[in-house]
This record gives structure tokens, C-alpha cells and sequence, in this order.
């Protein structure tokens, strides 16, 4: 349960970010589709990072290498794999360097999807 308060707190925080986001807007007298139109404003934009980037954070921490939390969560699940990880965790940052040169447009396809999911979810509920 430790091991997943980090990236739950990324989610629930990008949550109430779309949701401040969301009623800024509707107090302007907007729509949720103006708030991709409108990007010079700046609490709008402000928001919109925020929320972006905590689902960035929660879903870069859930990669199962070692310093990371998806790193605990696989040593609960499967104990081979954690063995083998654990005797390989000296090379983890390298892994984790590694994958943020590499693998960033990955990883922002993966936020954005997240980010359009959550935005729809909330921005339907919400108006």
C-alpha cells in the first residue's frame, strides 16, 4: 500500500486540478473546450501543466525499476523477477536515465491518454 501512495497522491492531485480547471472555467463563462482554445490564460494553462504532470509522475513511477515504486509492487507479485531485480538493482538508475532519454515520447503519449480520459470523465460529470 506504500508503494502505490505515491502514484495514487499524483492522481487524485491531477484529479483536483482538472476539477479547479474545470470550474474556473465554467465561472468565466466557458466550456471544458475552450480550455484547450484558450492558452493565454494563464490559470488555465497553469492547471492544465499541473494536472499533466502529476500524471506524468504517477505513471513514471509505476516502471518496475529499482528505485521506483512500480519496483515494489512487482517484489510482492512475482518473486522471481524481484530476485532477479534485486541483484541487478545497482544498474536501476541507469535503467531509469536511460528510459527518460529514450522512452519520454512514450511516456507522453501514455499521460496525455490518461489526461484525455480523465479530463472527459470529470469534464462529463462536472457540466
Amino acid at each position: 500500500m506504500v508503494a502505490l501512495a505515491g502514484p495514487a497522491t499524483n492522481l487524485v492531485l491531477a484529479i483536483v486540478g482538472i476539477l479547479v480547471m474545470l470550474m474556473y472555467a465554467k465561472v468565466m463563462g466557458g466550456t471544458p473546450n475552450d480550455i484547450f482554445t484558450n492558452t493565454t490564460d494563464l490559470m488555465i494553462g497553469f492547471w492544465l501543466n499541473f494536472s499533466f504532470l502529476n500524471i506524468a509522475l504517477a505513471v513514471f513511477n509505476l516502471i518496475p525499476i529499482a528505485p521506483l515504486d512500480g519496483y515494489r509492487l512487482i517484489k510482492i507479485r512475482w518473486h522471481t523477477g524481484a530476485e532477479w531485480m534485486e541483484r541487478n538493482s545497482r544498474f536501476g538508475i541507469i535503467f531509469v536515465i536511460a528510459l527518460v532519454y529514450i522512452a519520454s515520447p512514450i511516456f507522453t503519449h501514455i499521460s496525455t491518454s490518461i489526461f484525455t480520459i480523465l479530463f472527459t470523465i470529470i469534464g462529463q460529470v462536472f457540466y
